[in-house]
């Protein structure tokens, strides 16, 4: 699990008020969705994913058969969740369940959007889904997220922790210092970018 999926956490004061997206993805696609979820780690962006199908795991334990404990695990995720993410393939279209998911996050008010993988071309868009803005490549995903996080501040961020480290004290960098962090910043997500445009077309 990575710092900021907040998969088993609970949503206090502090990060209720922080974006924080749903990861929705057939079985099939996981490790698309699993990019994605690196991707938002790198930047500093909330994210729900339940990587290894543990509260899922837990539910068939406790007795649930299986759809109950699907529903169980998506409603979980969606109440600690302000937006959702579909990450959408050819594969999308056997299961129900990733339009239940965003049926249930339509009904709760949540921001949606879709990440729609090779395999799926324009036509194939059920009209349910044509209502809301359609995610092509990585590009689109970080001009949405980007509205509403300061992603840029967390690599900033990071690289002045180093600073400090490095110099043992709390000496305050001069301009071009900072300067050179920002660009830095936009370089590294660009990379990021670059990364995640190749994972989402591998094994296609």
């Amino acid at each position: 699990m990575g710092d900021y999926n907040i998969f088993h956490r609970e949503i206090d004061g502090a990060l209720s008020a922080k974006p924080r997206i749903f990861i929705s993805h057939r079985l099939g696609d996981k490790n698309f969705a699993t990019a994605v979820a690196s991707y938002f780690e790198r930047i500093g962006l909330h994210y729900y994913f339940d990587e290894q199908d543990e509260l899922l795991n837990e539910a068939v334990q406790g007795g649930h058969n299986d759809d109950l404990a699907l529903v169980h695990a998506i409603e979980r995720g969606l109440a600690h969740s302000s937006h959702l993410l579909a990450v959408l393939s050819r594969r999308t279209m056997g299961s129900w369940w990733v339009p239940y998911e965003i049926g249930c996050a339509r009904a709760s008010g949540k921001d949606i959007r879709h990440l729609l993988l090779p395999t799926i071309t324009s036509e194939m868009i059920p009209e349910y889904l044509r209502i809301y803005p359609q995610l092509w490549k990585a590009q689109d995903l970080f001009d949405w997220v980007s509205a509403f996080t300061p992603w840029r501040g967390h690599l900033v961020n990071r690289e002045y922790r180093e600073y400090l480290s490095d110099i043992f004290g709390e000496l305050d960098p001069d301009e071009e210092t900072v300067e050179e962090w920002f660009m830095t910043a936009d370089r590294e997500n660009h990379r990021y970018l670059a990364d995640l445009d190749v994972a989402l077309h591998q094994d296609f």
